[in-house]
């Protein structure tokens, strides 16, 4: 039987070649269930949720750590309530560290490149 922490690290590890195939960056990668938030920093950032199916979700927060618990307690994405709901395999929390500056134009990159599955707007438009 496989322990429960090596199939936590092929799945972080599997999230963060995915993300990285995109050409995309990523400081960190945890399970995305409650009490994992420790594991994310306190900064600004873009982040990707992710299960077996590939990206669910990319977003932007001033504050990373908080966006993560608030996604368990009200995620504003009716898409993204039904896929965690039924979830392929243990979803994924990556992020990206980034100044609050840089927040849009980083996510729009990164939705553009991921095409995640529960984003409702997908910056189809360019203006690059």
């Amino acid at each position: 039987m496989r322990s429960t922490a090596s199939n936590s690290r092929r799945s972080d590890d599997r999230e963060r070649r995915l993300v990285e195939a995109a050409g995309l960056d990523v400081d960190g990668v945890t399970s995305f269930q409650l009490g994992f938030d420790l594991a994310v920093p306190r900064a600004s950032g873009i982040y990707v949720i992710a299960d077996l199916r590939g990206p669910l979700y990319v977003g932007k927060s001033g504050h990373l750590r908080r966006r993560f618990a608030e996604h368990f307690e009200n995620t504003h994405n009716r898409l993204l309530h039904l896929a965690l709901a039924a979830p392929a395999g243990r979803p994924t929390f990556s992020w990206l560290t980034t100044t609050p500056e840089d927040l849009t134009s980083t996510e729009v990159r990164y939705i553009r490149a991921l095409h995640p599955l529960c984003n409702q707007h997908l910056f189809i438009h360019s203006n690059h």
